[in-house]
């Protein structure tokens, strides 16, 4: 079994932090968690949970309007992360703090598999986390990613799942 294969009967869930960025992608948010809030239905039992992550646990506004509560600031999140998933949309490169890119960092050097949501891939690749990797964006957002970021192998599929870096281009394409 892989750190990535939801639980057997007896052991715990697979735990997923969810970094909820200021006028993120609701649509791509809620689509990538759905099949696993299924698939917990479906077993009768949790094989994945998860946290969803503010900078400062305050509320998040997403790009549409709606707004996610945040179990907790990234400050105190739990250490023990199997996915951590960058939700973001609108204007990434302004959510890039140095907390944010130490934390990602510390995630990635815990063996978290980081996954990156509509324009996630460019708050990932700005902490150095996609050098070296396959890694897709939202579309309005790929000739400036592939411009500044060369050492990202940039692609215009809708997903990429290059080794512990995952990465789509948002809306329906997480649930894909």
């Amino acid at each position: 079994m892989s750190a990535l294969t939801p639980s057997a009967a007896g052991h715990a869930p697979l735990r997923l932090a969810i970094v909820l960025l200021p006028s993120c992608n609701a649509q791509a948010t809620t689509a990538f968690l759905d099949p696993l809030r299924a698939a917990n239905y479906l077993a009768g039992r949790p094989l994945f949970v998860w946290d969803f992550l503010s900078l400062d646990s305050e509320p998040v506004m997403a790009s549409n309007g709606m707004t996610f509560a945040a179990t907790t600031a990234l400050s105190a999140a739990r250490r023990d992360a199997t996915l951590v998933v960058v939700s973001a949309s609108w204007t990434p490169e302004v959510h890039g703090s140095p907390t944010l890119r130490r934390w990602l960092k510390a995630c990635d050097r815990r063996g978290a598999t980081l996954v990156a949501l509509d324009t996630g891939a460019i708050v990932l690749a700005a902490a150095g986390l996609l050098d070296g990797h396959a890694a897709t964006v939202h579309y309005e957002h790929l000739a400036a990613f592939r411009e500044q970021f060369p050492a990202v192998r940039v692609s215009e599929a809708l997903y990429v799942l290059d080794r512990e870096r995952w990465s789509c281009a948002g809306g329906a394409a997480a649930a894909d």
